[in-house]
């Protein structure tokens, strides 16, 4: 009884203090200014639509879809410490995607917007076990690209409709990456596919090389009949 003693009070201290951190965590409200956001967070927790977030309610926060099309600020979502996957329906408003950066659990990420650029892009590479980022239908352009490159653990990367792209080849060195998908962009050489390691799987139909080209003025005595 002697030797036990000690371990039951010490076990006893430690649940206390487990108990004492918890309740401190479920009292600290976290602002969500985007109501928008704090609506979709409340839906992904199964709360009510009227309650309250808490830094403990936030780490429980593991699946996120973003609903609104007046989405304009993410600001909050660093809370959410266990995140893994956001999924998005639509063009959000949203232009600083910078408390991403704190987050270091996700695995999943659709960020693809009108809003979404090759400078606001934002840092995600304390995320160790990202596999998929889709970034359609952005204004990203060739710049963006050395910042994905350092998301070695990428499986699948989508790009579609970015028509600022017209280059594949920092991606060569992605490890991991076996899909890719970049239709209706701009690529003009097909040829570093080779380089890629991994890479079997290809969407890249209906690029269009000359959207970005500066139009030129033909005049008629300058053309020449070919038989």
């Amino acid at each position: 009884n002697a030797l036990t003693t000690p371990n039951s009070s010490s076990n006893t201290i430690e649940e206390s203090d487990d108990t004492t951190r918890s309740a401190a965590l479920a009292d600290k409200t976290v602002f969500i200014p985007d109501i928008n956001l704090k609506q979709d967070i409340l839906k992904s927790l199964s709360m009510s639509a009227d309650a309250d977030l808490t830094e403990e309610d936030m780490a429980r926060l593991i699946n996120l879809r973003l609903t609104s099309s007046q989405l304009y600020s993410l600001s909050g979502l660093e809370y959410a410490t266990n995140l893994s996957t956001i999924y998005k329906n639509g063009a959000t408003n949203i232009t600083d995607f910078s408390p991403l950066e704190q987050l270091t659990t996700l695995t999943y990420v659709d960020l693809g917007s009108p809003t979404l650029t090759s400078d606001n892009f934002p840092d995600l590479t304390a995320n160790k076990g990202l596999i998929l980022l889709d970034i359609s239908e952005s204004n990203v352009d060739d710049t963006v690209l050395s910042k994905i490159a350092q998301l070695t653990s990428l499986e699948r990367l989508r790009m579609d409709k970015d028509s600022g792209l017209t280059t594949i080849a920092p991606l060569k060195g992605l490890p991991n990456l076996r899909s890719l998908s970049i239709q209706f962009c701009g690529i003009t050489d097909f040829t570093v596919i080779n380089d890629f390691p991994t890479l079997n799987d290809l969407s890249a139909f209906g690029q269009n090389t000359g959207r970005n080209s500066s139009s030129t003025i033909i005049d008629r005595t300058t053309l020449k009949y070919n038989e």
